[in-house]
């Protein structure tokens, strides 16, 4: 679980969508579950991880499938999900470990 703004985030595969992988998902002021976005299409997760608040932004580390393991940033929306870079090019990523807010 991790905090930014005033949404509640966590990784989880919705009742909804039984066949997806383990995905972003956030919890607003109203007690609304519902996804994020779908970084991985298909059942396989993108092992979300290290989850950080900045500002009312989320920082956290997946893997996509396509780029590999790499650093992400949120909005809460599916328009507002971005990978921030990619640090190592290729399937492999960067395995970044042990996001730390500074």
């Amino acid at each position: 679980l991790a905090g930014a703004g005033d949404l509640i985030y966590m990784v989880g595969q919705l009742p909804s969508a039984p066949t997806a992988g383990f995905e972003l998902q956030k919890l607003d002021a109203n007690n609304q579950l519902s996804l994020v976005i779908d970084l991985r299409a298909g059942p396989e997760s993108p092992q979300i991880r290290d989850m950080q608040p900045l500002g009312n932004r989320l920082l956290f580390v997946a893997n996509d499938g396509i780029f590999g393991e790499e650093l992400w940033s949120t909005t809460g929306t599916a328009q507002g999900t971005v990978r921030l870079t990619d640090l190592t090019p290729g399937v492999t990523g960067s395995n970044i470990t042990n996001l730390t807010r500074v």
